[in-house]
């Protein structure tokens, strides 16, 4: 017993000996102390920098399910003097809280070499083996998710403390913490970009994550959009300006968007937002917007008077008729333009006499003879066009007057000398017909049901086009006798996802949608 008790003492003593031993090697191989970053707020403290009013138009279409690749080919991208980080994500994420970047384990010595890669970039620069390096340096901070994103916001407070200026990196690390958090950051990028003076913008880096947001028709983007809002000089590429940024960010947006802007038009007191959210406003048809935009026929800023007069015809209101004609009188050319081109748009021929003598005016009648032979064409507005022509000392112009009464001619197969001869009523007949052909079904033809126009927005949001196969023979006539003002919203949804394509050549198929929502937000109170 005593034997076996000292050998069972033995092994025990064996046994502690080879744990200790087992503790010390583990002991070694942990670091006495391990380097953490500080708690970085989820939302960047408000910077004192100089600040931008806030009042708001994809080079990145991410990953996953959830997004959709920009459709090829993109002609207004092929600046060469405008470069994107290539490790930046290229797709378009659509609406999720979710993270959007993966993570991949990144050891902190590599963040911070890859943030310092990042200060002090010119955008210019980013090509070549510089450009590569750069691309791995953000490759390597989307790449780290989370943590990527706590590195940089850990950056950005430093500058902040510190009182430098690196407007170029704040930009950066704005949209990586875009593609890293997606909509739950849209705060904290918000408040960076509003810190950063417009006169330091690189406004290509502005304009892509702004793109990503709006195709997200997530109420939670517009902080971001809203930035954009207040500044007309930004052009992402060499044919896309103002006011198209501000078009294809809000028309991505779609009808999500509207009462946003009309809150702007409401509350703002940036003269370019409110001019920009009139503009909006009123290509939608937006109707509770009009008072607000009446109102600003009196706005101090010329600009902001332009868009009201503007509007107002796109609106064609007969509330607002008066108002147009009035603005005739105007003793400021260019405003006098302005006006002309809103009676044009309004479409009421009781405006052909008040346009006729505008003929004589050499820096209004080309707009007038467009007016008189298309938006507002009449018996009367055709004789004032020939009377014209044979008047003045203008080839050019006389040719001009010609042409466009031979359009109106040629679509009832008539000569002028048969076109006189017929009864008023006759002409009459003529004219309203050349006026409303886009919007009157022919003989034969039939509308749509509105279960087909349902299919027909469908596939505009799953392709981004309006041309089709199926759908390819419906014009605005087919639609106009079925659609309501409630649809607006439906084809506003429809019409955003052709802004995706981010080209110049989608505007065709953008104007086509904007002149059907044009008749039916009429068909309100005319």
């Amino acid at each position: 017993m005593t034997k076996t008790c000292q050998t069972l003492f033995k092994i025990i003593i064996v046994c502690l000996l080879i744990s200790l031993c087992l503790l010390a090697c583990t002991s070694q191989a942990t670091p006495a102390s391990t380097q953490t970053l500080a708690p970085i707020p989820s939302v960047l403290p408000s910077p004192t920098a100089t600040h931008i009013s806030i009042p708001t138009v994809p080079p990145s279409l991410t990953a996953t399910a959830t997004h959709i690749p920009i459709p090829t080919p993109l002609p207004i991208l092929t600046a060469t003097n405008t470069p994107v980080p290539t490790a930046v994500n290229t797709r378009m994420p659509l609406a999720t809280s979710t993270r959007i970047i993966t993570p991949a384990p990144t050891s902190t010595d590599k963040l911070d070499q890859a943030v310092a890669a990042l200060r002090h970039v010119d955008p210019e620069s980013w090509d070549g083996e510089k450009g590569k390096a750069l691309d791995e340096a953000v490759n390597t901070i989307e790449s780290a998710g989370q943590e990527g994103e706590r590195r940089l916001k850990a950056e950005l407070v430093a500058i902040q403390q510190a009182g430098e200026k690196d407007p170029t990196f704040q930009i950066l690390a704005a949209w990586m913490i875009w593609d890293i958090g997606g909509l739950d950051e849209v705060e904290s990028i918000s408040k960076l970009w509003t810190s950063i003076p417009a006169n330091e913008w690189y406004y290509r880096w502005f304009f892509m994550p702004a793109m990503q947001a709006a195709a997200t028709q997530d109420l939670r983007a517009a902080p971001m959009l809203k930035v954009l809002l207040s500044d007309k000089e930004g052009k992402p590429y060499p044919m896309l300006e103002y006011p198209l940024t501000h078009e294809f960010v809000w028309g991505a947006y779609g009808s999500v968007g509207l009462p946003v802007l009309y809150e702007v038009l409401q509350t703002s007191d940036n003269p370019v937002a409110i001019e920009s959210s009139i503009n909006l406003l009123a290509q939608a048809q937006y109707l509770p917007a009009l008072p607000e935009i009446r109102k600003a026929l009196d706005n101090p800023n010329p600009d902001v008077r332009v868009a009201a007069i503007m509007a107002l015809g796109r609106f064609g209101h007969p509330d607002d008729y008066d108002r147009l004609i009035f603005g005739l009188a105007s003793t400021d050319q260019a405003l006098l333009n302005k006006y002309v081109y809103a009676l044009n748009e309004f479409g009421d021929v009781r405006a052909v006499p008040h346009l006729i003598p505008l003929l004589q005016n050499p820096n209004q009648r080309n707009e007038v003879a467009w007016g008189l032979s298309n938006y507002v064409a009449s018996p009367e507005g055709l004789v004032a066009l020939m009377d014209a022509k044979a008047k003045t000392n203008d080839q050019d112009f006389a040719n001009l007057c010609d042409k466009y009464v031979q359009n109106v001619l040629e679509s009832a197969g008539l000569t002028w000398e048969a076109f006189q001869s017929l009864p008023a009523k006759e002409q009459q007949k003529v004219t309203d017909g050349y006026r409303y052909a886009d919007i009157t079904l022919k003989p034969g033809e039939k509308p749509i049901t509105h279960d087909q126009l349902l299919e027909v927005v469908a596939e505009w949001r799953d392709t981004g086009y309006i041309q089709s196969e199926k759908w390819d023979w419906v014009e605005t006539r087919h639609i106009l006798p079925i659609a309501t003002a409630d649809d607006i919203n439906l084809l506003l949804d429809g019409k955003a996802k052709f802004y995706l394509r981010l080209s110049d050549e989608c505007i065709y198929d953008v104007r086509i949608v904007d002149d059907l929502i044009k008749w039916i937000g009429r068909s309100r109170y005319r």
